[in-house]
Formats: structure tokens, sequence, C-alpha cells
């Protein structure tokens, strides 16, 4: 689904695209990190995350409203599901979940971008997410970082990588 209110559908295009477009820039030992990423420009309506085995799939970011209904972590401000081989770790398929009973989805802006109160910042969030999306955990070393478990609303930080985030990357994928 879509938020039922913030963000609209240009402004959580930006988000995303911009939020894995930081990830894509990751460097590791002066070469840039392979990661074939595609778009779709398309909009759609997806209102649980879904793994097709027998045929194409679609990774969707999906606005969830009735999060705590679903009995998913009452604090996380998203949640990515990730189908993949166990034995490989090839991923299959990701889905991103935006809690949206947080607070107001928005993309801040400014220089540095800066939220009105009771605002989240989707690309915060989604950053975030996309690092999952890409198979990394949360880091207990670098409570400023990207992958760190937490954030907090308003906060913007987590839009920009740092060199924990980084080396995990790098560890995956240099």
């Amino acid at each position: 689904g879509l938020p039922t209110q913030g963000a609209t559908p240009p402004g959580i295009r930006k988000a995303v695209d911009a939020s894995f477009a930081t990830w894509g820039q990751v460097e590791c030992d002066g070469r840039r990190v392979a990661l074939d990423l595609h778009q779709t420009v398309e909009t759609a309506e997806c209102a649980e995350p879904e793994y097709n085995p027998g045929g194409p799939n679609a990774n969707a970011v999906i606005f969830v409203s009735d999060w705590d209904e679903r009995g998913l972590p009452p604090s996380a401000l998203g949640l990515t599901l990730t189908w993949h081989n166990p034995y490989t770790g090839e991923i299959f398929d990701a889905d991103l979940q935006i809690n949206e009973e947080l607070g107001v989805l928005t993309l801040c802006e400014g220089v540095p971008p800066k939220c009105a109160e009771g605002q989240l910042d989707l690309q915060n969030v989604v950053t975030h997410e996309a690092g999952h999306f890409l198979g990394l955990g949360h880091t207990e070393d670098d409570p400023l970082a990207t992958m760190a478990a937490r954030a907090l609303p308003g906060e913007t930080s987590k839009r920009s990588l740092t060199d924990d985030d980084r080396s995990g990357l790098c560890a995956m994928f240099g």
C-alpha cells in the first residue's frame, strides 16, 4: 500500500531512489561495488510481502497502517523480509515494510535536512531497510551507523553511510 498521510508517490520514489543510490556509491579498494539494482517506474498496490517461487518477483516497498494488528515489532520503523537460499546466500526476493503507526512519513527537506515535529524521514528509514535488502544485519559496533538498530523520529543522519556500513557492504560484495 501507499502511505495514508505524508509522502506522495513522487516523494516516495525520490526517497527510495536516493536510498539505494547511497549504497550503490560504495567503493571497496577503490572500485565501486557491483550492485545490479533495477527500478520499476510503476507504482503498484501491494498490501503483503510475498515471494513467488514459480515465477518472477517484484521487490516492494509496502506502507503498513495496521502494523500492530499484524504482530510486527512495535518500535520498528521498518522491517525487510528476505527470501533466500540458505546454502548460498543468494537473495531471491525482498520486500520492505514501513511502519506508518509511529509518525507521519515524509521526505524531510533542507541542507541539512530537517523534519517537523512528529515526522519520520522516509529516506532515513528506507536507506536502513535497503541495507537489509542487500543482506546486511544490524551493527552493534557504531550506534551512528545506518545499520544501527535504532533511529529516532526526525532523524536524517542514516541517509548517509558510515565506515562501519561501507565495511559491511564491502565484506559481502567487495
